[in-house]
């Protein structure tokens, strides 16, 4: 998207039209917001490796509170055999 934008402004018909300081000015907007984009691909990629980190983490986690969750049901009828079958 941003290079249609560069196409169209920088199209002879136009930005040869201009002034220099309307030239350079333009030159200076599209710098920054070249700038502002690849700030936010870095800022979205953080993200996305934050994201698969907390997903790797939350799998893990569950896979934790499953196995707890198995030695406690374990736990629970050793506990009842060990009490004869009472509760």
């Amino acid at each position: 998207m941003l290079a249609d934008i560069e196409k169209f402004i920088y199209n002879d018909k136009i930005y040869s039209k201009c002034s220099a300081s309307d030239k350079a000015m333009i030159d200076t907007c599209l710098h920054g917001v070249r700038q502002q984009l690849e700030t936010f691909k870095d800022a979205y990629r953080q993200v996305q490796e934050e994201i698969a980190l907390l997903k790797r983490e939350n799998k893990a986690l569950a896979d934790d509170n499953e196995m707890k969750c198995d030695e406690i049901a374990k736990l629970k009828a050793e506990n009842r055999e060990l009490r004869g079958g009472r509760r």
